[in-house]
């Protein structure tokens, strides 16, 4: 089973991740409407990965458990988790 920091962490390498390969397909490709594509699509994982760390990634942090995560979430719109 993984702690909140390690489900955190994957995530964020996840959207991180995500965002090189968009770039990379956004150089490979001519087509422009194709480049403009993906060229959002990496920045919406950017913006994913910053998400995650506004939720509560910060390196070396101690988390607290799910339940104290998910009431905190759980009254927050997504507006301003994203703000």
């Amino acid at each position: 089973m993984f702690s909140v920091k390690e489900l955190m962490e994957i995530a964020v390498n996840v959207e991180e991740n995500g965002e090189k390969f968009y770039r990379k397909l956004s150089k490979k490709v001519e087509n422009d409407e194709q480049k403009k594509l993906f060229e959002y699509l990496a920045g919406q994982e950017i913006e994913h990965a910053r998400v995650f760390r506004k939720l509560g990634y910060v390196e070396g942090k101690v988390f607290p458990s799910f339940n104290t995560m998910f009431e905190r979430v759980k009254g927050m719109s997504f507006e301003s988790i994203i703000d």
